[in-house]
Order: C-alpha cells, then structure tokens, then sequence
C-alpha cells in the first residue's frame, strides 16, 4: 500500500467533494483508496501532452502532480492508470492469453514464423524493418533472429518505443543474442507480450489526453481552487536561497506545477492559475474600493514575517498582512487578494512554506544566488522595455524590498550587465528588456 501525506488526501477529497469516510487506503470499493490515487498520478505521468508542455520542467526536478478538478477526470485517469499499471506489470487478463502461437486479436500482436529458434542476428534500432508494409494501424514488417526465422507483423511504432533511451524489444532480443541464447517457446510468448504492453502503452496514453481534453484539456480539467501541499523537497540551486531567518539552508520549497515565472514561460506553458486581484474594500470606514498593487502586497508580506519570530501558518500570514497594510478586518475579497500575494512570495522565494506554515526565506538581496536572481529579474522585467534607471527600484519591490538601497542597486547593476553579455536582455539607448 502507497502511503499518501495526509494534506495531499484531505486536498484531493475536498477537490472531489468527497467525505472523510470515502479513504480507505485498502479498501478496493472505496471511492478514494491507495491504488486509484497512485493510479490516477500514473496516468498522468503518461499523458503525452503532459511530458512535452512541461519538458522543460521535467528536465530539471520531480513532475509535479496536479489536482483532478472533477470526480470525472479523476475516475477517467485512474481507470486508464490502473490498465497502464497492469500492462506494465503483465498482468493484465488479456496478457496472460498470450502464448507462443496464440492468435493475435486484431493482429495487434506479432506472429513467430520459422523454425530456427537461434538468435544469431537482431534488425538494428530505429532503423526501418525488413518488408515493411502500409496497414490500418501503421506500418508494419518483420524483425528477423536468424536467416530463416523471426516476428512477422511488428509495428514500426512499438518496434522503435523507446524507455529511457532504450528500445525495450530491441533489447530484449539483443541482450539474448549475445549471450549465444536461443529462444525457447516461453521466451517468444514473453516477448510478444511485452510488445503487446507497448502497443498499448502507446494507445492507452492517447486515451488520457483524451480523457483529460473532454473534461477542460490543460489546465482547465484541474483544480485551480485546491493548491496541494508544499514540502521542503528541492536542493538549494533550485530555489536560489542561501539563508533563512540569517541561517544558512540546503532545501528549498516545492509545490505543484509551481516553478518561478522564467521557467514556465521558458516551457511554452501558462503560468500557474492566479487568484484576481479582486479590488478590496477599505473597512475602516471608508467605502471606495482600492486595487491593490502587486509590489505593496509583496513588501508587507516579507515585512510580517521579517518581524515575526516563528513561522506563521495562512491564515495568520493572511490577517497580519491585511493589517500591515492598513485594513482593520478581512472581507472575503481582501483575502483573496492576500492569499494571492503569499503564492507569489512563495514562488519568488521570498516565503519559505513548510507544511502549510511560512517564515522569511532569505533577509537581504545578496542572500539569494545569482542565478536565481537573474531568473527572477526576467520575470519582472518581462518583455515590456524598462528604464535602466527604474530596474532597481521595479525588482526591490518585485522581491518585496520597500527601499532600494546601495546594495541593491550594485547587486541589479551587476546582474542587468550579466544578463546582456549571456544575450538573456536586450537594452535601446538607457531602456532594457528581455530577450
């Protein structure tokens, strides 16, 4: 049995607006148990759409989950998830027909033809197979053992799937041949069902894009309501930070599908789904409603947890917010607001958040590394074109800083000249931009 974190199962029943009772890990007709969860991240991990909107991301650090947005995307994908797991493992019913000389259904799966089982040769990888041949379901052609004897009927699409850089059939045999082995009756059904396993690796995926399209496609067919629980999870180059609180760290924080600005728009995905910025009401008394701004929401974030002297949980990051900033009380829309402002801080490493309680990530500019500096200054700056006078004062607020400083300004000059060299930022005259 996977054990799940206890928030990561009170989101996903809340999402699904399910009750407490409907978890039982074990228990194969709860609605919510071990399996469909661990399936349901399975298939999602297959999703072509998945691997290559996020490659960028997938590249550098552990995939990141989403939160099903519905009961039906979470039951589409876990049902897809647990045929997936079955396949993989070769257990699924339909696996276990499979023999030696089995018909294949459909002519999804290849025939032995011959009758030297000798493994003397092995068609090469990614090249086209022998008498290959135009079919409903693609090309298909032969993959030949010997002069006289191989698989008739392989797709040239399962023949060429490749994991982790290898082609599973190709090796299979190839490992087999030099070895000087010949294939036994078990060893072909056991290949041909591994080939069946692919092929419907490769069609079982095309069905959770699917799945996943008919609910909303990406992100709509997920939670936007119902952000999942952080953890400290990730090395310090990820984050940037160098201390905490004057401290000196070597984790930093993790969420999903949350990375800094740069790297999402790097992956050709949208940004993480925000809350608007709803204009607030002042309730002390006064009745116009106010919009508040981005860099005065950030500063008194960073200000009320400078001051605090233990980390806070939401809610009370949320309401000393609100009253550093003037407002007496918490209307709905002003929290919403605020509750945006902490999901920025978090992602521009301003908020370190350890299991739903937040403390200052880092005191001062030359806390953080360069490198994450750099990233952060490209979100800010954005392709819009910015004084170079301006830049300091726009990205001291941008990472929550009130004042900008001698050091701040030194740190921005040095970063602005790094930036043009490596061709990241483009100026005009006294003006600067991202490239």
């Amino acid at each position: 049995v996977v054990n799940f974190h206890k928030e990561l199962i009170a989101t996903l029943l809340d999402a699904l607006n399910l009750e407490s009772k409907d978890w039982n890990p074990t228990e194969a007709s709860a609605p919510l148990n071990a399996t469909r969860v661990f399936a349901y991240i399975y298939a999602v991990l297959h999703s072509p759409t998945f691997r290559s909107r996020y490659a960028s991301l997938l590249v550098r650090d552990f995939p990141r989950i989403p939160i099903p947005g519905s009961r039906g995307v979470f039951d589409a994908l876990a049902m897809h998830g647990e045929h997936l797991l079955q396949w993989h493992l070769l257990e699924h019913p339909s696996a276990q027909t499979i023999t030696s000389t089995s018909v294949p259904a459909s002519n999804a799966t290849p025939t032995f033809f011959g009758n030297d089982y000798s493994l003397q040769k092995v068609g090469e990888k990614a090249r086209a197979l022998s008498d290959l041949k135009s079919g409903s379901n693609g090309p298909t052609g032969k993959v030949f053992i010997n002069a006289t004897s191989g698989f008739s009927g392989v797709g040239e699409s399962v023949w060429q799937h490749t994991i982790g850089g290898y082609q599973p059939l190709h090796k299979w045999l190839d490992d087999r041949r030099k070895s000087k082995r010949s294939l036994s009756n078990d060893d072909i059904a056991h290949w041909r069902r591994v080939y069946t396993a692919l092929d419907m690796t490769q069609k079982l995926s095309q069905k959770i894009d699917e799945a996943i399209e008919a609910h909303g496609g990406w992100p709509g067919a997920f939670s936007q309501a119902h952000p999942p629980p952080r953890a400290v999870t990730q090395t310090l180059e990820r984050t940037g930070a160098k201390r905490v609180g004057g401290k000196r760290v070597s984790l930093a924080q993790a969420g999903f599908f949350d990375d800094d600005e740069e790297s999402i728009a790097k992956s050709g995905a949208p940004p993480r789904p925000k809350a608007k910025a709803t204009p607030a009401r002042a309730e002390s008394g006064a009745s116009k409603l106010i919009d508040l701004e981005d860099g005065a929401a950030i500063c008194a974030v960073r200000d009320v947890l400078r001051k605090s002297a233990k980390a806070l949980n939401r809610d009370d990051l949320i309401r000393k917010t609100v009253h550093a900033l003037g407002f007496k009380r918490t209307g709905v829309r002003l929290r919403a607001t605020i509750d945006d402002a902490v999901r920025r801080a978090a992602r521009r490493g301003i908020a370190l958040n350890e299991r739903g309680r937040f403390a200052l990530q880092a005191r001062a500019m030359d806390d953080y590394t360069p490198k994450f500096l750099k990233i952060q200054l490209l979100a800010c700056i954005g392709q819009k074109w910015v004084g170079r006078a301006e830049v300091a004062s726009q990205f001291a607020r941008w990472m929550g800083f009130a004042r900008t400083g001698p050091v701040i300004e030194r740190i921005v000059k040095g970063l602005v000249a790094s930036l043009l060299r490596e061709g990241k930022m483009k100026k005009r005259d006294d003006e600067v931009h991202r490239a």
